[in-house]
């Protein structure tokens, strides 16, 4: 049986934030830049115990952020 999963990885690109988790055996990505709209995300799916990152979150002024941090 295909389990859905939660939040397991983060990463930058065009200025948003992108979500990662598995639903029903497929890849699923939602991504915002509205810090509100993230956190009803991250609220509503939740997050796994271990959550990797992209090096895109190093390096976020390349992926349309202001700054890197």
């Amino acid at each position: 049986m295909l389990k859905n999963t939660k939040i397991d990885f983060v990463s930058a690109r065009d200025g948003k934030l992108e979500l990662s988790y598995y639903e029903m055996g497929v890849r699923k990505t939602k991504a915002s830049e509205n810090p509100i709209i993230l956190a009803d995300i991250m609220k509503k799916l939740g997050f796994e115990d271990t959550v990797m990152a992209s090096s895109s979150m190093d390096f976020a002024k390349e992926h349309g952020f202001r700054t890197n941090d």
